[in-house]
């Protein structure tokens, strides 16, 4: 299952009301990130479809390290 973020509007941090960037994750997935505060924000339903992708592709490193070389 792919999440297409075609459509969505921009989005503030709700930490410090920046502007967020999106970052696509594991090819399945698109999240946001805040980079004043380095907050990631995931939509109901993202984090579990990154976990199973990460599964199926065996990382061995896991998702969070994946999240920091983007």
């Amino acid at each position: 299952m792919k999440v297409n973020a075609l459509g969505e509007g921009s989005r503030k941090c709700p930490v410090d009301g920046m502007d967020l960037t999106k970052r696509r994750v594991a090819d399945v997935v698109v999240i946001d990130i805040c980079g004043k505060c380095g907050g990631l924000w995931f939509d109901k339903g993202e984090l579990e479809i990154i976990e199973r992708k990460s599964r199926d592709m065996g990382w061995q490193s896991g998702f969070f390290t994946s999240i920091m070389l983007l």
